[in-house]
C-alpha cells in the first residue's frame, strides 16, 4: 500500500479517480445519469452563471449603471485600468502586501509544524492547541486588537516600549497602521490555518531519508534544504498558492488597517467602487474589471500548482515497508527555542485574546492600567442585548451557518460520489470536477459582486438565502475535495454487495456511504458553520436591513468607531466558535470511534 503526500487533507486537484461501478447499477443506471444530469446543472448555475454575469458587466460602457441596463458594451473600462497608472501602484501595494503576508504566515508556520510534529519540543500538545486558537477570533475583531496593541500613540506594546526607555515621546516606535503592519498582522493571521495543512504532512514525511543523510555526514541546513524540503513540495506549494489567494482577497485586515495607512489593495478597491463612501455613485464596471482581473491571477495560480504537482509519485515516502516517526532532538537548544514558541504564542494569541476581552469591558477603549480596570464594567454586554434588532441578527447568523453547512453537505456528498463512483463517461466527470473546483479560484468579494448583478432584481437579494447562495458557492471546491479524498478510502465492493441484495441507490447512499463519510462529513459541516459565522467579505457586498448577521454588526460598530462594542460582540463569536469547534471535536471522534468498530 501507497500513501501519497498532498498539499492539504481533502483537497485534490488531479483528474477524478478511477473507479470500479458496482456492477448491479450497470443494469440500472438510468436514475444515476438522471441524478448526475441534476446535480451538473446545479453546480452550473451556482458556479458559472455568476461568472458570466461578472464578465458580461465588466463590458458595460456606463460605470454607473447595473450590467442588465447597459445600453453599449466594449472594452472602455478596461483599458481605462490598464493604462492607468494607479492600477499599477494599487497592484504593487497588493503583491506586496500578499508577498509579505505569505512570508511571515507560511515561514512561521513551516517552523511550527516542523517543531511540533517532528522534534522533541516540550509541551508540544500546549503548543499545538494555543496555536489554532485565533481561528475563533474573527479576522476583523483579530485587527482591531492589534490597532489597540500597536497604534502609535495609544497602543499597549508602544506605551510599555516608551515606558520602559524612558522616551518622552507621544508615539511609537511601533506603528500598526503602516504596510508593514497589515503585512505582519495579516500573516500571523495565516499561521493557525496554514499550520493545520503543512504539520500533518511532516507528519508523514519518512525521517529515514533524513537519517541517511545525516549519517552520510550531511549537516542539519544541507538535509533540510535537499531531503526535507523537496518532500515538502506538494505540501508547501499547495499551501503558498492557497493562502496567496486567500490574501488576495481579504478584506478585514486591509481595510481596518489600510484605510487608516491610506494603504489600499485590490480586494478593499473592489468593495468601496461597488459601496463608495459619502453616498457617491457605485462604480460597477471598475469593480468588475478589478474582479476579473483578480480572478485571471487566481486562475494562473492554480494553473501553476497542477503543473508542478502533476507527478505525485515523486513526492511518494510512506509505502508498506514498516517505519515510524522519529522525533529529532533539539539538544542545548530545547529550551530557547520553547522559550521563543512561548514569546510567539503571547504576542499571536494571548494578547490579541486579552485585549479583545479588555476593550469590550470600557464603552470607550482605555489603554490598560490599574485605574482603568477600577473602571471596567459590563455595559457593553448589557447593551448588546437591548440593541435593536440583535435577535434578529443572531437568528439570521445562525439560520445562515445551519442552512450553508447542510446545503454544502448534501451537495458535495452526492458530487464525491458521482466522482468516485462515476455513471457517465470519464469527460463528463472530468467537467464536474472541474466545475466543482473553480470556486476555489474565486475569492469572496467576486463571488459577492457577481451575486449582486444576478440577483439584485429578484426577491431572494436582501434575504438570508442571498447569503447561504453565496456561501454554498465558496464551499463547494472544499466540501468536494475534502469528501472525494474520504470516499476513495471506501471499497465499490461494499454498494455492489448491498446493490445485488437488491437495496435502491438512495439506501445505500443512506445506510452505508454516509455512515462510513460521518467524520469527514462532521468535519466539514463545522468547518462550514464556522467559516459562515466569521464571514465578513460575501456578507458585506450582499446585507441590508433585513439580512444583516453578527459580523456586519461588528462592521457597523467599528465604522462608527465603537470599539468597546464591537470587541463585546467578537468576544460572543469567539464562545460561539469555541462551542462549534470543541462540539465537532466531540461528534467527530464519536463517529470515528463508530467507523473503527
Amino acid at each position: 500500500m501507497t500513501t501519497t503526500l498532498t498539499p492539504a487533507d481533502g483537497v485534490r486537484t488531479g483528474p477524478p479517480p478511477r473507479s470500479r461501478e458496482p456492477r448491479a447499477w450497470r443494469r440500472r443506471g438510468g436514475a444515476r445519469v438522471g441524478l448526475f444530469v441534476a446535480v451538473f446543472l446545479v453546480v452550473l448555475y451556482l458556479v458559472v452563471l455568476p461568472l458570466g454575469m461578472l464578465i458580461y458587466a465588466s463590458l458595460g460602457e456606463d460605470p454607473n449603471v447595473l450590467p442588465f441596463e447597459q445600453e453599449s458594451f466594449g472594452f472602455p473600462t478596461y483599458v481605462d485600468v490598464l493604462t492607468s497608472g494607479q492600477t499599477f501602484s494599487l497592484l504593487g501595494t497588493t503583491l506586496l502586501f500578499t508577498g509579505g503576508s505569505l512570508a511571515v504566515g507560511l515561514s512561521i508556520a513551516m517552523v511550527l509544524g516542523w517543531l511540533i510534529e517532528r522534534t522533541n519540543l516540550p509541551a508540544r500538545n500546549v503548543f499545538r492547541f494555543l496555536i489554532v486558537v485565533p481561528m475563533a477570533i474573527p479576522s476583523m475583531i483579530y485587527a482591531i486588537t492589534w490597532t489597540t496593541l500597536a497604534s502609535p500613540r495609544q497602543g499597549l506594546i508602544n506605551v510599555t516600549l516608551r515606558g520602559l526607555v524612558g522616551s518622552d515621546a507621544d508615539s511609537g516606535p511601533l506603528n500598526v497602521y503602516s504596510i508593514w503592519g497589515m503585512i505582519f498582522v495579516q500573516g500571523i493571521a495565516i499561521v493557525p490555518f496554514a499550520y493545520l495543512m503543512i504539520a500533518a504532512t511532516f507528519a508523514m514525511v519518512d525521517p529515514t531519508f533524513e537519517q541517511a543523510a545525516r549519517v552520510s555526514g550531511a549537516s542539519f541546513g544541507r538535509t533540510t534544504a535537499r531531503i526535507t524540503v523537496p518532500l515538502m513540495v506538494p505540501a508547501l506549494l499547495g499551501a503558498l498558492i492557497y493562502y496567496a489567494i486567500w490574501v488576495l482577497e481579504t478584506f478585514e485586515i486591509p481595510t481596518t488597517l489600510g484605510l487608516t495607512a491610506r494603504q489600499t489593495v485590490v480586494s478593499t478597491q473592489i468593495y468601496f467602487a461597488a459601496h463608495p463612501q459619502g453616498g457617491g455613485r457605485p462604480d460597477y464596471a471598475l469593480a468588475s474589471v478589478l474582479s476579473v482581473l483578480l480572478l485571471a491571477v487566481a486562475l494562473i495560480l492554480l494553473a501553476l500548482y497542477q503543473r508542478v504537482t502533476r507527478r505525485s509519485e515523486k513526492y511518494v515516502t510512506v509505502t508498506g515497508k514498516a517505519w515510524r516517526p522519529i522525533r529529532l532532538p533539539l539538544g542545548a537548544a530545547r529550551w530557547p527555542i520553547t522559550a521563543l514558541c512561548t514569546v510567539y504564542v503571547l504576542v499571536a494569541v494571548v494578547l490579541p485574546l486579552a485585549m479583545m476581552v479588555w476593550s469590550s469591558l470600557f464603552v470607550y477603549y482605555r489603554t490598560p492600567s490599574r485605574a482603568a480596570l477600577d473602571a471596567a464594567s459590563l455595559k457593553t454586554y448589557r447593551a448588546l442585548l437591548d440593541y435593536p434588532g440583535i435577535g434578529g441578527m443572531l437568528r439570521n447568523t445562525l439560520l445562515m451557518a445551519v442552512a450553508a453547512a447542510l446545503i454544502t453537505i448534501a451537495l458535495c456528498v452526492l458530487i464525491s460520489w458521482l466522482v468516485v463512483r462515476p455513471p457517465v463517461h470519464r469527460r463528463w466527470v472530468r467537467a464536474l470536477d472541474i466545475v466543482s473546483f473553480l470556486p476555489l479560484t474565486i475569492p469572496a468579494l467576486v463571488i459577492g459582486l457577481a451575486l449582486i448583478f444576478g440577483y439584485i432584481r429578484t426577491p431572494i437579494y436582501g434575504t438570508v438565502l442571498i447569503l447561504v447562495l453565496a456561501l454554498v458557492t465558496k464551499f463547494i471546491a472544499y466540501g468536494s475535495r475534502t469528501l472525494i479524498a474520504a470516499q476513495m478510502q471506501l471499497s465499490p465492493e461494499l454498494e455492489d454487495q448491498a446493490a445485488v441484495s437488491g437495496a435502491s441507490r438512495l439506501r445505500i447512499l443512506r445506510t452505508i456511504l454516509v455512515p462510513l463519510l460521518a467524520p469527514a462529513v462532521v468535519n466539514l459541516a463545522f468547518w462550514a458553520s464556522i467559516v459562515s459565522i466569521r464571514e465578513l467579505a460575501m456578507v458585506l457586498m450582499l446585507y441590508s436591513p433585513s439580512n444583516r448577521v453578527l459580523s456586519t454588526l461588528i462592521w457597523g460598530f467599528w465604522q462608527r468607531g465603537d470599539v468597546g462594542y464591537a470587541s463585546a460582540v467578537g468576544v460572543l463569536m469567539f464562545v460561539l466558535l469555541g462551542v462549534l469547534y470543541f462540539g465537532a471535536l466531540a461528534v467527530s471522534r464519536h463517529y470515528r470511534a463508530r467507523v473503527g468498530s
